[in-house]
């Protein structure tokens, strides 16, 4: 499905950065921690090429790293994507569940 999306919709569009956080979604479901953040991280490079560096979509999928990267026991790197994803939500100003998750960290 994400090399579909990826041909029919450009390897920086949108939608080809939200496939690839499903796909990290439900690695990281399954318990496949490392497999979900490698998608995951994709999916940032394909948002921030999509949005810019400083949209909700970046913070959210970040915030979803550092959850994955702290099962894997990796929590040096996982309080620098919380950083980044607060420093984000904070000057978008957003209000989500997960910004106040965030937050609250």
């Amino acid at each position: 499905a994400a090399a579909n999306y990826k041909d029919t919709k450009g390897p920086n569009s949108a939608d080809y950065g939200q496939v690839l956080s499903m796909i990290g979604t439900v690695l990281g479901t399954m318990g496949l921690y490392s497999e979900a953040v490698e998608r995951y991280e994709e999916a940032v490079e394909v948002k921030r090429k999509a949005f810019g560096d400083c949209h909700i979509e970046v913070a959210n999928t970040l915030r979803n790293i550092a959850v994955c990267r702290g099962q894997t026991g990796d929590t040096e790197d996982a309080a620098q994507d919380l950083k980044q994803a607060h420093a984000i939500y904070t000057k978008v100003g957003a209000t989500s569940e997960n910004a106040q998750q965030v937050a609250a960290l």
